[in-house]
């Protein structure tokens, strides 16, 4: 494919073709010139239809290079997606086990004041 500063070959074959044809009908030719020349374009039509199939499998081979980065990058995000669920049920077990010992804590204080009330009376 041609950088932006570049000639695209494709127009330039067809351009060219084209002139090739407007000389083949040209009355200010002669037949057998304008036979040469319309030989001529028919031959570099089919070199533009290999130029534009080269193209096309160019740009084929880089669309499925561009999917293959896609999928790699989706089986990553997929995986980082789930180590961040297993991530978050782990940080959701010790919010767990630390709610219980909250709770052990809070019965042990209410015992050891109970307690108290009961060894001062």
């Amino acid at each position: 494919m041609p950088t932006p500063t570049q000639t695209d070959p494709v127009a330039q074959l067809s351009a060219i073709i084209n002139r090739l044809c407007n000389l083949s009908n040209d009355p200010g030719v002669a037949a057998g010139q304008q036979q040469q020349l319309l030989a001529q374009a028919n031959m570099l039509n089919g070199d533009l239809v290999k130029l534009v199939t080269q193209q096309l499998d160019a740009a084929d081979a880089d669309y499925n290079q561009f999917m293959t980065g896609v999928a790699n990058v989706t089986k990553a995000l997929n995986a980082a997606e789930a180590a961040i669920q297993a991530a978050v049920a782990d940080v959701n077990a010790v919010a767990a086990v630390t709610a219980s010992i909250t709770g052990l804590i809070q019965q042990g204080v209410q015992l050891v004041t109970i307690a108290a009330k009961y060894a001062a009376a």
